[in-house]
């Protein structure tokens, strides 16, 4: 996605100017979610963590009595569920960091490796189920939808929970003598590359303030997630306590999580680019359907706002739209463990911007690629140097008829003029509208005339060829 994301960049700059090119990427896209995973990461596979969640896991594992089946079947289990309080690219994070100490250093069979990274995934993707603020398609709907904790666990919560242990176990059963050859292999020591870069000192045992200094870091990113300078600033903090703190920390993993991000700041700016084709699919299904779309479907931009657009205008007041938002969470959920770390977050002013009323096509000099939120891809926005709403930019009274009408805000004054002008020729033909109709935008010889002003119009040329 992110290489694509480049040719896309090209293709626009060819088509519709540089100008139109950066204000889409640089503007409407919303990179929070790509900013908060790569932060996120790299919190979660620090030495203090990932040695605090080992030890937890110890003491779960050592009922089995600590073989590589007992570690496996913890760390599939436990680490999942994780993604309901510190997020899935967190819980992911330490899921596979134990994983490749515990399990992989042990030498596996092929089929067994892709067989738990397969598990991994699935596990992740319904583990963050239990509360409403984790999992990205829960977080975008839990608000509008009036989904809280409580709400999740029993509707979600205990099916996700015995789902995991479900899948976990048939696993174990299938690969069990595979799983207790490997107990009979010696482990790998763990080498840890102390931060420091020349002559480093042996690294020293993580003190427990450390570890609680981590643990807060990790819970104000996940506090602040829709926040990218708060989350930034705080990583900034924790680099420089890092720093201060270098003989208890090993090397700081930067590069996978930067790519990890750089792959899901291609998948957005990609995704704000497919709600004319998407919202009329899923303004047409019904609950079954809904649901295998959302299973066999990649996470995409807005698919909760264009399933509550629909619920609005087709199932309001009836009872069956509990089960399509169910439906929908539930299919995607499931899309989730299909692509791994491919997640998307809605901005948190989202799910403010669903009582709006959608804006007809055609009309105020919008299009559809212009119709994006600065905060938020899959929601309607208005083109650059405009108001999120319709404001009158004046009102023409006039005598002889009454009629009052509204210019939309963003056109040039040359435009509102030919407005004016085909107004008056409307009154002289006794063609004026009723009150509150939108004025045309002029077209023709008029619209020739205004080139340079509708270059303010975000990419209006790809609404065209739509």
């Amino acid at each position: 996605f992110g290489l694509w994301a480049v040719v896309l960049l090209l293709a626009v700059t060819a088509y519709a100017g540089w100008e139109q090119a950066a204000h889409y990427i640089n503007h409407t896209v919303n990179y929070t979610e790509a900013l908060f995973v790569v932060v996120i990461m790299a919190l979660a596979s620090t030495r203090p963590v990932i040695g605090f969640a080992e030890a937890a896991m110890r003491r779960v594992a050592n009922g089995g009595g600590a073989t590589p089946a007992a570690w496996w079947a913890t760390i599939l289990t436990i680490g999942p569920l994780l993604g309901s309080f510190i997020t899935e690219p967190a819980a992911m994070t330490i899921a596979a960091l134990l994983l490749a100490r515990q399990f992989y250093d042990l030498g596996p069979s092929l089929r067994l490796r892709y067989a738990t990274l397969g598990l991994l995934f699935v596990n992740v993707s319904i583990g963050g189920t239990l509360t409403h603020f984790a999992a990205p398609p829960v977080l975008m709907v839990a608000r509008p939808w009036g989904w809280g904790t409580g709400y999740m666990l029993t509707h979600f919560g205990w099916r996700a929970v015995l789902a995991l242990i479900v899948s976990t176990g048939v696993y174990l059963l299938l690969f069990r003598r595979e799983l207790r050859a490997l107990s009979e292999r010696a482990p790998v020591p763990d080498v840890e590359q102390p931060d420091e870069e020349s002559d480093p000192p042996p690294l020293r045992t993580v003190p427990h303030w450390i570890t609680g200094v981590h643990c807060g870091f990790m819970a104000w990113t996940v506090f602040t997630a829709h926040y990218p300078a708060l989350f930034l600033g705080g990583f900034l903090f924790f680099l420089g306590f890092s720093r201060a703190t270098a003989e208890c920390q090993s090397r700081l993993e930067l590069r996978t999580p930067l790519l990890v991000g750089f792959f899901l700041a291609g998948l957005v700016i990609h995704g704000g680019l497919q709600g004319w084709w998407i919202a009329p699919i899923l303004g047409s299904l019904a609950e079954t359907p809904l649901f295998a779309g959302a299973d066999q479907r990649e996470p995409r931009a807005g698919w909760p706002d264009h399933l509550e657009h629909r619920d609005r205008r087709e199932h309001h007041g009836r009872d069956d739209r509990r089960e399509l938002r169910v439906a929908a969470v539930d299919g995607q959920r499931q899309a989730d463990g299909e692509t791994g770390l491919c997640l998307q977050r809605e901005s948190e002013e989202g799910p403010h911007r669903r009582d709006e009323p959608e804006m007809p096509r055609g009309q105020g000099g919008t299009n559809e690629l212009s119709g994006r939120s600065t905060n938020d891809v899959g929601q309607a926005q208005p083109p650059h140097g405009r108001d999120p709403a319709d404001v009158e930019l004046g009102t023409r009274n006039d005598k002889e008829d009454g009629v009052e009408r509204r210019v939309g805000v963003g056109q040039c004054p040359e435009q509102m003029g030919a407005a004016v002008g085909q107004i008056d020729h409307r009154r002289a033909d006794g063609e004026a509208g009723h009150e509150g109709r939108e004025v045309e935008r002029p077209r023709g010889a008029d619209a020739k005339q205004n080139g340079s002003c509708q270059q303010d119009q975000h990419l209006s040329a790809f609404g065209d060829v739509r």
